[in-house]
């Protein structure tokens, strides 16, 4: 299957970015899954897996059509299946809570091995009248099971039988689901399913497991010699976001399996059990999906998926404690701010007469500028000056002579005319 090319999509769009991220992730096949976009077209993929063992699906290889939206991952996809399996009718879209269908229970954390694992882990259920589920017998189940390896898409051109890697007999644990899409399937349902028995069986479940798990701890807890040192108390969570996950879960002398070797807690047998008890399966989960694990498989994935919680705790932590910082490096800038705006209000109220006595003088000083660069500023000052000055002795004398001339002459003039 021929993977798109991103030169001829946006590389810049969030939906092409997810889809290349995944698409890196996915691209060697294992031997339960294997998804990959067409060449043509990045937003339709195409995958096969295969069925879960101990089922009527068994050794069976299924091939579908997974049909992203533009708004991808923040909206759920299309799922089609193009294999008869008599589980869901062919070339329809069929109803999950992780499909189109219900995008109210979509969540961006979900991807696209998230689906294909779902599909896995559902297909032994009963479809209960959903959309696009059919209900058959075992044994016509077990037949297509059969010829679906020599199912070939007329799309891609290819043969299931190509697409997945053989199975083995003891598989791979690296290819196991991670807490994180265990999580996530057991959220999943069908349309028919009701939530709330749901809730209430999922609730009930958890309960029993934590009982179960106290009671297989105090019953199979090895005792200690003297001569050995007490062991360390498991913390509950990380203390400092430098804290390794070692140092949560010694090490110890792991047999010859694969997985991590840490110190098994939460209620977790200190070595894997030879058999598997009623309350191991309860303690480790039990799935179809898992169903063909040994017990010491099994314990492992458990340790494994611990770790991988613990983690995902840390990383919590750490980004919780960042935004706090951010929210009180906002806060004290806001309180910085609000302090200035207070001290420049006090200021201003505390000497209103000063600011007034300036206002004043400022604007006197810009009528003086005016006056001294008109044309007429010497006579007007000058006229304004001598109104103001009071009369001097020399005028006032002038001004008596010059009365008494005037009544001399209108004197002689009245004589004259009277001649």
């Amino acid at each position: 299957m021929a993977a798109a090319s991103p030169t001829r999509f946006n590389t810049k769009s969030p939906a092409v970015k997810r889809i290349m991220q995944e698409m890196r992730e996915m691209q060697n096949p294992t031997e339960s899954y294997y998804a990959q976009p067409l060449e043509d077209n990045l937003f339709e993929w195409h995958f096969t897996v295969r069925g879960a063992p101990d089922t009527p699906f068994a050794h069976g290889v299924y091939h579908g059509r997974i049909l992203l939206p533009a708004e991808y991952p923040f909206k759920p996809p299309s799922i089609i299946l193009t294999t008869p399996n008599g589980r869901f009718e062919v070339d329809k879209k069929i109803c999950l809570s992780i499909s189109a269908y219900h995008p109210e229970f979509w969540q961006p954390s979900w991807s696209i091995r998230t689906v294909l694992l779902a599909i896995i882990s559902f297909m032994p259920t009963e479809g209960k009248g959903a959309i696009g589920a059919l209900d058959v017998a075992a044994t016509v189940r077990q037949e297509l099971a059969k010829q679906s390896v020599h199912f070939k898409c007329p799309v891609c051109q290819k043969c299931n039988r190509d697409l997945l890697l053989p199975e083995a007999e003891t598989p791979d644990l690296a290819s196991a689901p991670s807490a994180a899409d265990l999580s996530a399937i057991r959220e999943i349902a069908f349309k028919g399913e009701d939530p709330n028995a749901r809730s209430r069986t999922s609730s009930a479940v958890t309960e029993a497991e934590q009982a179960d798990a106290q009671s297989l701890a105090q019953s199979t807890a090895a005792p200690v010699s003297e001569s050995s040192a007490p062991a360390p108390e498991p913390t509950t969570g990380p203390q400092t976001p430098s804290e390794t996950v070692q140092g949560v879960f010694p090490a110890v002398e792991s047999p010859a399996v694969a997985g991590p070797a840490f110190q098994p807690t939460w209620g977790v047998p200190p070595t894997p059990p030879t058999t598997l008890t009623p309350q191991h399966q309860q303690l480790f989960g039990h799935s179809p999906y898992v169903a063909h694990l040994s017990p010491a498989q099994l314990y492992h994935q458990h340790l494994y998926q611990q770790q991988q919680y613990l983690q995902q705790q840390m990383l919590h932590h750490q980004m919780l404690a960042q935004h706090q910082h951010r929210q009180w490096l906002l806060q004290q800038y806001h309180l910085q701010q609000q302090h200035q705006h207070q001290h420049q209000h006090q200021q201003q109220m505390a000497a209103p007469s000063a600011t007034a006595s300036h206002a004043a003088a400022h604007l006197r000083a810009r009528t003086t500028t005016t006056t001294a660069t008109s044309p007429a500023a010497p006579l007007a000052q000058q006229r304004v000056h001598a109104a103001q000055s009071p009369p001097s002795v020399l005028h006032q004398i002038v001004n008596y002579f010059g009365f008494v001339a005037l009544v001399v002459v209108l004197v002689l003039l009245s004589k004259w005319y009277a001649v």
